[in-house]
């Protein structure tokens, strides 16, 4: 009995060892191939949960149906899925002017809404700039939120980053480092006191600048996040894969810095209707010295259609009673038009529309001269109840009204530049007879 027993202890440890080193060799195993995925929004713009406070529309696509996505990439993925964000999160929409003005005490949604989703980086979009609380966060711990990447905006004195320029992250062995990129704001218009110490650094020569030190970081990929940029070869040509929402719509395509060298850029969807997916397939290479390349790198891009995806249940039920309490402010009544107001007349003749504004801002700064631009040339504001949706629809942005002390001279000046913006000079040699340096569809795009 003593030896049978013996003889099955000794059994069982074998297993036991085979067992571990079945492990071990499928750990191995693993690690010779193995895929990383990319999901990256852009432009969500304070689409949360569809609801189009312009159109006065409910959406299937928003962050719920991202959610959904996510959880989906996630049971698949499970560690190796990195989700991110290329900028412009709510700015230009409704619940952030909501968030400043109305809902003021607590944290904003938006935050806690990107941990329950689970971002691991956000990139910063030029239009941020217009939000205090990214820089000088009153209402939300950035230690509990993703991490923001920027390398180009800088502060004045220092010539330092604002925000980290890039994050390294590990997933099972294999490093990615991100880095963010936002376009040049060309005019300073912002003018909260947060951001009035900050300035931007050249792309091309800011990704110089810090690419060395990435590369010390030996990462098996580099993932950039452009905010509004036109990716040029030189910029493209220490990337592996780069997301952008340059264009109004989402796109694929690559650029090519020199012959055999392919990189993906991505654009991605406004509002939250289509993101970007890169998979990267990533063979492990042997007898590789260091510094040299570990891996293998195969590409796959994909554009999802978020509203082929049900918004997450749970994510809907957290935040349904701040988006009812949202639509019923936008929809609350401030007053009646009692005439129609057609935006278009004010490119060439008097507007009643244009009249409107600068009554208003006559009336509330007591200025002597109102200057006021046609945002939406194409629309019409029909006779009836305004609010705030109204509102939104004739100037879609945070706007600020501001007073000036000019010249005479310094006004012709303003004018001019103004009428330079939107219509132009027609010669008599000239094949066109079109003034107009924009044309503008039904929706006010161009």
């Amino acid at each position: 009995m003593r030896y049978y027993g013996f003889f099955m202890t000794r059994l069982l440890i074998k297993i036991l060892l085979a067992c571990c080193l079945s492990t071990s060799l499928c750990g191995c195993l693993r690690q010779e191939e193995t895929d990383i995925v990319l999901l990256v929004t852009g432009d969500v713009r304070g689409n949360f949960l569809g609801y189009n406070f312009l159109e006065d529309k409910q959406y299937r696509y928003g962050l719920g149906s991202f959610a959904t996505l996510v959880k989906e990439q996630r049971s698949l993925y499970g560690d190796r899925l990195l989700v991110m964000d290329a900028g412009e999160r709510q700015v230009s929409s409704a619940p952030m002017l909501y968030t400043q003005l109305v809902d003021t005490l607590g944290e904003p949604p938006l935050y806690a809404m990107e941990r329950y989703i689970g971002y691991d980086v956000l990139g910063l979009g030029l239009n941020d700039r217009q939000e205090a609380e990214l820089i000088a966060p009153k209402r939300h711990d950035p230690d509990k939120s993703a991490p923001i990447v920027c390398a180009n905006v800088v502060d004045k004195k220092t010539g330092r980053p604002v925000f980290k320029p890039y994050v390294l992250l590990e997933r099972e062995g294999i490093r990615i480092a991100v880095m963010g990129i936002s376009d040049l704001m060309y005019r300073r218009w912002l003018q909260d006191d947060a951001w009035a110490h900050t300035t931007d650094q050249d792309i091309a020569q800011c990704i110089r600048q810090w690419m060395p030190e990435i590369h010390r970081q030996q990462p098996d990929l580099i993932v950039g996040l452009f905010h509004q940029v036109e990716v040029t070869p030189e910029m493209a040509a220490s990337f592996d894969a780069i997301f952008t929402s340059r264009e109004r719509t989402h796109f694929q395509t690559t650029v090519s810095p020199w012959e055999g060298h392919y990189v993906p850029v991505v654009g991605i969807g406004r509002y939250a209707s289509h993101v970007g997916l890169v998979k990267i397939h990533l063979t492990k290479r042997h007898g590789v010295k260091d510094g040299e390349q570990r891996y293998d790198k195969n590409f796959s891009t994909t554009l999802v259609d978020l509203d082929d995806f049900e918004q997450d249940e749970e994510f809907v039920s957290r935040w349904k009673p701040y988006n009812d309490s949202l639509i019923a402010w936008v929809n609350k009544p401030l007053g009646y038009l009692n005439e129609e107001l057609r935006v278009n007349r004010g490119m060439f003749v008097g507007d009643n529309y244009r009249r409107l504004v600068h009554q208003v801002q006559m009336k509330t700064t007591g200025a002597d001269i109102s200057m006021a631009t046609c945002l939406k040339p194409n629309t019409t504001f029909e006779k009836g109840r305004v609010s705030i949706h109204t509102i939104y629809e004739m100037y879609p942005h945070e706007n600020q009204l501001m007073t000036f002390q000019m010249t005479l001279s310094e006004v012709k000046q303003y004018l001019e530049y103004g009428y330079d913006q939107q219509f132009r000079t027609i010669g008599k040699t000239q094949k066109t007879d079109d003034p107009l340096r924009y044309r503008y569809d039904k929706k006010g795009s161009y």
